[in-house]
This record gives C-alpha cells, sequence and structure tokens, in this order.
C-alpha cells in the first residue's frame, strides 16, 4: 500500500479537480483539457492546413478580429442594443476573461 510523506497528507484537490470530479457522467468536460472523446476528422483536417499554411502563433487578447466581427454581426440581429466587435472578446478560457478593478 502506498503511504505519501508526511508533508503530503494535507494537500487538497485543487478547485479545478473538484470542478472536473462534480461533472455528472456523460457531461462534455474540458475542465482539465482533455475531452474523452475523438477529436473530428474536420477539426483534424483544418489544424493541419492551419499548420500548413504557417497561421500559427498568439491572437490578440480579444480574439481574432474577424470572429469578434462575425459574432457581432450573429448578436446584433437579436439583441436590443448594438454589438459590435470592440464588444466581443473570445477567450481560450473563462479566466482569462476577467478582467481585475
Amino acid at each position: 500500500m502506498f503511504t505519501p510523506a508526511l508533508r503530503l497528507q494535507n494537500i487538497r484537490k485543487s478547485a479545478t479537480r473538484v470542478l472536473f470530479d462534480s461533472a455528472p457522467p456523460g457531461s462534455i468536460n474540458l475542465g482539465l483539457g482533455e475531452p474523452d472523446f475523438p477529436t473530428p476528422d474536420v477539426v483534424r483536417r483544418e489544424a493541419i492546413r492551419v499548420i500548413e499554411q504557417d497561421r500559427i502563433g498568439y491572437t490578440t487578447n480579444a480574439g481574432i478580429p474577424a470572429l469578434r466581427e462575425k459574432i457581432a454581426d450573429y448578436h446584433k440581429r437579436r439583441a436590443v442594443f448594438p454589438f459590435t466587435a470592440d464588444s466581443v472578446c473570445v477567450t481560450t478560457g473563462a479566466e482569462e476573461a476577467f478582467s481585475p478593478r
């Protein structure tokens, strides 16, 4: 039987791990960045195309401008106030979207 060192006995799970463990069975949990289903072929082909065209690298902090514009256009048709690309922020995770005030 494994016995952890005394200095490790009071370590608790991280909030990310607790959240991951609490997901209901059958949910798509991306909490740890490792989905439990295979990557669809269309996504794999697109990733290869982007890599081959040298279009890899960091985006602007608020996201790719063309994507932000499409999102704004989509919501502009359904919203009570005007959306612009400047009012859209696309992030790779929720934490990146928060701005300290």
